[in-house]
């Protein structure tokens, strides 16, 4: 009976993670994307901002909220691994290229303003190799992430948040059990 229990309590989570944080429609859009380019991939994050409120950061005054898992599908121009690996399940590291608003960036790293200031948005210069022509400016500038797994060289894993060599936000032991970008290719 204990398992009944537990196998309806995965079965109320699953489909409340397939319908309410539309997970479902992440899975469909990677299928289509592996269809059209070969591969298709599902990011699992955990967005500390969403869930609800319990309670308030007495120092900051900030709002404090449960956090829950987000799902995203990240472009196959904007996925980084070894290709010449004959499985992609044998990398040892991927690497995500994805855009972020720079004020956001200033407000979560207020230490390095002056250097996020400098850093060219998406629209200035080129884009996935094609010439931007869009007249607005943008507030988003290029953001990459590297998943190292662990391994004899790296025991503890890898992750590093940056936009280049001299903007590191993160540095640390990768602190996830896997890395959290899943490929789904047609066989």
């Amino acid at each position: 009976s204990k398992s009944l229990v537990q196998a309806r309590l995965g079965n109320s989570l699953l489909d409340y993670y397939m319908r309410e944080k539309r997970l479902e429609h992440n899975l469909y859009m990677a299928v289509e994307q592996s269809l059209i380019f070969g591969s298709g991939y599902v990011r699992v994050d955990w967005d500390v901002n969403s869930g609800r409120e319990y309670g308030v950061d007495s120092a900051t005054g900030s709002v404090k909220m449960e956090g829950d898992l987000a799902f995203s599908n990240p472009s196959v121009y904007d996925i980084f691994f070894d290709t010449l690996k004959e499985d992609y399940n044998q990398n040892d590291y991927i690497i995500q290229r994805s855009f972020k608003n720079r004020f956001d960036l200033i407000t979560q790293y207020p230490e390095l303003t002056e250097q996020l200031g400098t850093v060219p948005s998406k629209n200035e210069g080129t884009r996935n190799g094609m010439s931007s022509h869009m007249e607005s400016n943008s507030d988003d500038v290029e953001v990459f992430e590297l998943f190292h797994k662990r391994t004899a060289s790296l025991p503890k894993g890898r992750y590093l948040y940056f936009i280049n060599q001299d903007i590191v936000f993160l540095d640390e032991e990768l602190p996830f059990r896997d890395i959290p970008i899943y490929r789904i290719a047609p066989s």
